[in-house]
């Protein structure tokens, strides 16, 4: 009884409109419009009798997708090369020399990417406060 809002007596002719929200405060008729919305045929901004734009469209979720892969994709990359040039480094050095030490390619892999990360540690952070501070500024686009 004290979560419900109260209620408006509603005017002669006139319908009052609720907005009807999944949330916390309401878990048995969040429940049981997902269990409703799973045995329809209609979509859950219909059986909760929100508008269309309430949900994030395809496109911003799409652009939301790209802009994480490619914020993933900038910061794993240098290390990434890194790896991958050492190691390249350490197989012409095994080839040339007809020492092959498994162990031998290990170790300056680890020095090497702990050395980039030192030198590019703050260039990383700075990089990932922008993108969380972006995403979280965009959040309510999200929702609206």
């Amino acid at each position: 009884m004290g979560s419900e809002p109260p209620r408006r007596s509603k005017p002669s002719g006139q319908k009052v409109q609720r907005e009807s929200r999944i949330d916390a405060k309401s878990p048995a008729r969040s429940i049981g419009l997902v269990l409703a919305f799973l045995d329809s045929k209609r979509s859950l901004c219909e059986l909760a009798h929100w508008p269309r734009s309430y949900f994030m469209n395809p496109e911003f979720a799409v652009d939301l997708l790209k802009d994480t892969m490619l914020q993933a994709a900038t910061l794993a990359s240098p290390v990434l090369v890194t790896a991958m040039t050492i190691g390249l480094m350490v197989s012409l050095f095994q080839a040339v020399t007809s020492i092959h030490e498994q162990t031998l390619s290990f170790v300056p892999k680890v020095l090497g990417i702990m050395a980039l990360l030192v030198a590019i540690l703050p260039w990383m952070t700075k990089s990932m406060l922008q993108f969380t501070q972006g995403m979280i500024e965009r959040m309510p686009q999200m929702v609206h």
